[in-house]
């Protein structure tokens, strides 16, 4: 054994394994939103390539590095060394069949439970554990410069995430993937070429394709294209695909993120896009104010919600519009006004950011529209009413509002139909009681919304055919201030309450007259509340950011056995609740229960719950373990049957005639009966000093594939099965 002459074929036969492996790992991880630590993953993947393609260029490696993968497999299972793989894989299995079910729904049933714990670290795990068994693969592929095998083994993984999820990946992992397949396709291996010959052309193919990439991702029009429509036929085949190949495919489709900084101020906001945050340090404003505390600077504010997107209407009038912006400053700020000083520096917005209790801003334009105001300067001052946030919303004021009052009931309380009826059930499947007041209910949905999910930045994109606020309440239950700003705006319409979208900065005044710096970490968006006499106020839901100042405790029981009842200020269909099933004794006091976890219930068919689960992942594990035993077999086979071809084709005949006849006394426990004269041949090439003649070795040959055939007629099925995987003593054919 010499690697020391494949030194040069082994280096470039690992990167290509590398590259290959690596892009199919971080190709999945981002198209679903995967955070898994590329460091150790990059290591194992490195010393993995290594090995493997060591053991394809000198294939008696194989016989230590199998049994010591196994070993290391079998103790980590014991240690729980990869404890955190199982729930990660099933955390896996849930999102991707959870999307392909939306396209799918008669696939539901197979959707496994979310896992109780997973993380980058459990990812981590899984998917060095997939790099191993990914870089086995490769190393035969690429050990034999077939890109048919490579892209057999990488391909599935690749259409895995285009057609099931409708994020495709990154474009930096799928470069490193189609590297490595041209390379491998146009590197093919001469016949005895020297190794360090073979590695200057892959070397030199390698850096070709990356410099052709490269060239053709620069100079690529991509502005003269960008919106050129796609050719009537593919746009036909497109159209008869399900919606996430749909998306996926669209032109308009990117692996990326867009390096978004500052605040949403823009008229639409697509739901379906909203993933991962990488929110920045970057300082957006300086923020100067006379009074302190907590400041909601709302830039804009959205009343259209579609299931998948907020939208901004304007259809007040301007004399609404001013009410709307005014209402709580005409009303309570005349006698006391603060001011606050804004200076944008790095906010592309052309609206004013404001605070709440808004007085007048003598640097913005003429107030138009009722969801933002104008304004295009970058340094201007606020004057607002600071009381708002200690007030009695149950007063009103003398303003008269009928005109704006109309708007908000036909534009602030519409939701979709499906969206209304699941979340007016879901309120009171927690408790939610009917008879409550406008405030007590406001109250109540801002606490439910912040207890029955978690602040989470690092979030995948949800399926696209579902309605955003639902699934976050239901299925994910993990966000950021978007997903808790929709859910509470929502399911306060549900319940009769007009509410909307709002976006803008969260600012904290720790002194008056100190400069703040307000960075893109302080974007933030939060639900409206519309009350009436008084005008918009902001309701904060998302945990950790404190809660509503101006609202009540919830201190409201519910009744047990209380008439369900319309919440909606009008008459209208009330959805009629399913029947719950009857309620189970228990020694527990009722206070335990709490606002964000529902009643004990028996987890329908199909959604994933407890037994089922565990089935569903028992039936994804066995085949994974047979399919692994029978690839061990299979390469345990063709390794010993290899070694015993070229034994008995050794150029010492005395050697070769000795190996056919241990060969032959293995093949006396399954029946084999011996010539007469092989015993005394054998011997002579053991023991006698002259060599076996050619023509003694072919005879002796001939005699052990007769012997070897007979055997092998007289068994059973069983028996030959055996026979040949499991004591490996068939011959090459």
């Amino acid at each position: 054994m010499n690697l020391s002459r494949h030194l040069p074929r082994l280096i470039c036969n690992t990167i290509l394994i590398v590259m290959a492996v690596l892009g199919t790992v971080f190709c999945v991880s981002s198209a679903f939103s995967l955070h898994v630590s590329a460091f150790p993953l990059v290591l194992i993947t490195i010393l993995s390539g290594a090995v493997f393609s060591a053991c394809f260029l000198e294939k008696k490696l194989f016989i230590g590095v199998l049994p010591a993968l196994a070993v290391v497999l079998f103790l980590g299972s014991l240690t729980g060394l990869f404890a955190g793989a199982g729930p990660s894989m099933q955390q896996l299995a849930h999102d991707i069949l959870t999307r392909f079910s939306s396209a799918y729904p008669n696939l539901s049933f197979a959707i496994p439970p979310e896992a109780e714990a997973y993380g980058a670290g459990n990812y981590t795990m899984l998917f060095s554990l997939f790099a191993v068994g990914l870089s086995f693969w490769m190393a035969w592929g690429v050990g034999y410069r077939s890109c048919l095998i490579s892209v057999a083994g990488t391909l599935p993984f690749l259409l895995l995430c285009v057609i099931i999820n409708d994020t495709p990946p990154h474009v930096a992992p799928l470069i490193l993937l189609l590297t490595s397949w041209i390379t491998v396709l146009l590197a093919r291996e001469r016949p005895n070429e020297p190794s360090a010959m073979d590695a200057m052309r892959v070397s030199l193919v390698l850096l070709s394709v990356l410099l052709l990439l490269t060239i053709v991702g620069t100079v690529y029009p991509k502005e003269d294209t960008r919106n050129q429509e796609l050719p009537q036929l593919l746009q036909e085949l497109l159209d008869r695909l399900p919606g996430p190949m749909q998306d996926a495919l669209s032109r308009e489709s990117t692996g990326f993120q867009r390096e978004e900084l500052g605040a949403d101020t823009s008229e639409t906001l697509d739901l379906t896009t909203q993933g991962i945050r990488d929110r920045k340090d970057t300082v957006m404003l300086h923020v100067s104010g006379t009074e302190e505390g907590v400041l909601y600077l709302r830039g804009a504010a959205k009343d259209i919600y579609t299931g998948t997107s907020w939208e901004s209407r304007n259809e007040a009038t301007i004399p609404q519009s001013v009410y709307a912006h005014t209402s709580l400053g005409t009303a309570y700020g005349s006698g006391y006004q603060a001011a606050v000083q804004i200076d944008n520096l790095r906010d592309e917005a052309d609206v004013a950011f404001t605070p709440y209790g808004f007085i007048s801003c003598p640097g913005a334009e003429t107030i138009s529209g009722d969801l933002r105001v104008p304004c295009f300067e970058d340094d201007y001052v606020v004057y607002y009413w600071p009381g708002f946030v200690t007030m009695d919303l149950r007063e009103t004021s003398d303003i008269d509002s009928a005109g704006y009052d109309d708007y908000v009931r036909d534009t602030c309380l519409g939701l979709p139909d499906d969206t209304r009826e699941t979340l007016y059930n879901l309120a009171l499947s927690y408790g939610y009681d009917p008879e409550l007041g406008t405030l007590e209910t406001v109250a109540w949905v801002a606490e439910f919304v912040r207890s029955v999910g978690a602040y989470e930045l690092n979030v995948p994109r949800q399926p696209t055919n579902y309605d955003f606020a639902v699934y976050f309440l239901t299925e994910s239950r993990a966000g950021y201030c978007v997903h808790f700003a929709t859910a509470t705006a929502t399911m306060l319409r549900a319940l009769g309450v007009p509410a909307r979208y709002a976006s803008g900065y969260r600012a904290v005044i720790d002194e008056p007259g100190e400069v703040v710096d307000v960075t893109d970490m302080d974007t933030h968006a939060w639900a409206e509340v519309y009350f009436q006499g008084l005008g918009w106020i902001p309701i904060e839901s998302t945990p950790g950011f404190g809660n509503s100042v101006t609202l009540p405790d919830v201190t409201h029981e519910p009744e047990p056995e209380q008439e369900l009842q319309d919440p909606s200020p009008e008459p209208t269909p009330t959805p009629e609740p399913e029947p719950e099933p009857e309620p189970v004794p228990s020694d527990a006091p009722a206070e335990e229960q709490t606002m964000g976890q529902p009643p004990e219930q028996t987890p329908p068919e199909g959604s994933g719950g407890g037994t089922h689960g565990s089935r569903v992942m028992l039936l994804l594990w066995i085949p994974a373990l047979l399919i692994l035993a029978a690839l061990f077999l299979f390469l345990r086979h063709g390794l010993i049957l290899r070694r015993r071809s070229r034994a008995f084709l050794d150029r010492n005949r005395n050697q070769a005639l000795i190996e056919q006849w241990a060969h032959l006394e293995k093949l006396t426990a399954w029946g084999a009966e011996m010539p007469e004269g092989l015993e005394a041949l054998a011997l002579k090439a053991r023991f006698s000093q002259h060599e076996i003649t050619p023509e003694e070795l072919n005879g002796f040959s001939k005699v052990t594939r007769n012997i070897q055939g007979a055997v092998e007629g007289n068994l059973t099925t069983w028996q030959r099965l055996r026979f040949r995987w499991i004591h490996c003593l068939d011959l090459e054919r």
